[in-house]
């Protein structure tokens, strides 16, 4: 199941985050993370396997032009999935 993540959750995420960043603190990885949460331009994601919490996504929508071939924006989608 996948759900989009929400304030409750951020200490969840903060955990799963510390995964991949040992080196950062997991209450800078926690506020990061409700940043992200409760801004209108970001959004994090849970993945859950029954009722464990497998994994995550950021998510964000770039204000700066950058121009992308059709196919390579299809590449980054399934490497999220």
């Amino acid at each position: 199941m996948i759900k989009q993540a929400e304030v409750h959750d951020s200490r969840n995420v903060a955990e799963l985050a510390r995964l991949l960043w040992p080196d950062n603190d997991i209450n800078y990885l926690q506020n990061e993370m409700i940043e992200y949460i409760t801004s209108n331009k970001t959004a994090v994601f849970l993945y859950f396997i029954e009722t464990v919490t497998v994994g995550f996504a950021q998510c964000s929508l770039r204000n700066d032009y950058v121009e992308v071939p059709k196919a390579v924006l299809l590449d980054i989608w399934k490497g999220f999935l």
